[in-house]
């Protein structure tokens, strides 16, 4: 039986703030779109829980010529969609946040938004594992004292995906609302 349901941030109850860092940085600037994306992600993939996210924003900033606190400020652009406003009203569940982010993105989603209603968050750059390793699972794990079958994890990376269900996660790749709805109604969780 479910207990608990497990969501991440960017590409799930957010729209991947990458995408959208690049869309209005490239038109600001006049660079590509696509130019500044593959900055942005490089640098992101290569920042780990725990790392200093101040020399990540300082390389994209000498590499493209972009202020540092612009490219911050269009990292905290993404606002919450459609589906944060659906995980409030499942009732009957513990519901918790695993997310990958650098400490500023943490700390401006904790500040700006409402996560009153999950039971805990845990980003990455406070629990100092990222979820390209087991072990940020298994501190979930951990922290919320139930079995991996007793959870349901939602993630838009199929990698992501995979490792929550090496240690025993049940998982929903995410797309979109509807196909969020009918992968936890597979799962027997009542939306």
């Amino acid at each position: 039986m479910i207990k608990a349901i497990i969501f991440d941030w960017g590409g799930v109850l957010a729209p991947r703030n990458v995408l959208m860092a690049a869309k209005k940085l490239s038109k600001k600037h006049g660079l590509d779109e696509k130019t500044v994306r593959k900055e942005l992600n490089t640098y992101e993939e290569g920042v780990h829980a725990g790392s200093d996210y101040s020399s990540y924003v300082e390389r994209i900033k000498l590499r493209l010529g972009i202020p540092a606190q612009e490219i911050i400020t269009a990292l905290n652009s993404a606002e919450p969609n459609e589906v944060f406003h659906f995980v409030k009203t499942l009732k009957g569940y513990k519901l918790y946040l695993l997310s990958d982010q650098m400490k500023f993105q943490t700390d401006h989603i904790k500040k700006t938004f409402d996560l009153s209603f999950f039971v805990k968050v845990f980003f990455s750059s406070e629990i100092g594992h990222s979820k390209i390793s087991k072990k940020a699972f298994e501190l979930v794990l951990k922290e919320i004292k139930l079995k991996p079958e007793e959870c349901v994890f939602i993630d838009d990376n199929p990698r992501n995906i995979e490792l929550a269900q090496s240690v025993g996660l049940k998982t929903v790749l995410f797309t979109d609302l509807k196909n969020l709805k009918q992968g936890l109604r597979k799962l027997s969780v009542r939306v």
